[in-house]
């Protein structure tokens, strides 16, 4: 896995191997969930070995930016969480940081869910001090092929999500070409 950082926006950009199928058979999840969450175009996947927590927890906050994204994204974009119903819980860490969590995304979707993204951090940060609210998140890009292919990881000022925002479907554009 290669990686490096962009140092304008100090985006961290990791090329990834492997599947989406092995991604969610990291967490232990019923046959029914697994379904839902292989046809989904975007999955909130929870913190995979955090502190060794079992079952994994999701980010303070992650069951807003569901509803969020559920009710924002077009219908043919499906949204699921990669747990069971009964193992959800969120974990709260004291720190002056948005934590918006992992978010799997397939290719197809991510320009427009960057945009959803954004309309969440604006909505969510709105009424702190200007420049002052930071954010943190992991991108992980799934292609057509249900392959893994690159990891966006930020953390940094939330007034600069557009630019990072960006300068991901700028790495989009390139692959493309």
């Amino acid at each position: 896995m290669t990686a490096h950082e962009s140092p304008e926006s100090g985006l961290r950009i990791q090329d990834m191997e492997g599947t989406l199928a092995s991604l969610i058979g990291k967490v232990r999840i019923s046959d029914t969930v697994k379904d839902s969450v292989n046809k989904a175009a975007v999955i909130l996947y929870p913190l995979v070995g955090f502190r060794d927590i079992k079952p994994p927890p999701f980010p303070v906050g992650t069951d807003g930016l569901f509803v969020h994204l559920k009710k924002n994204l077009p219908a043919d974009l499906p949204v699921e969480v990669c747990i069971n119903d009964e193992d959800y819980h969120e974990l709260t860490l004291h720190a002056d940081l948005s934590r918006l969590g992992i978010i799997i995304v397939k290719y197809v979707a991510l320009p427009v869910v960057l945009g959803v993204l954004g309309s969440y951090i604006y909505d969510k940060l709105k009424g702190q001090p200007s420049g002052q609210a930071e954010i943190s998140f992991s991108i992980i890009m799934a292609d057509d092929k249900e392959n893994l292919t690159k990891q966006f990881d930020y953390e940094g000022p939330a007034k600069d999500f557009e630019t990072i925002a960006d300068e991901i479907k700028g790495i989009l554009e390139t692959r493309d070409e």
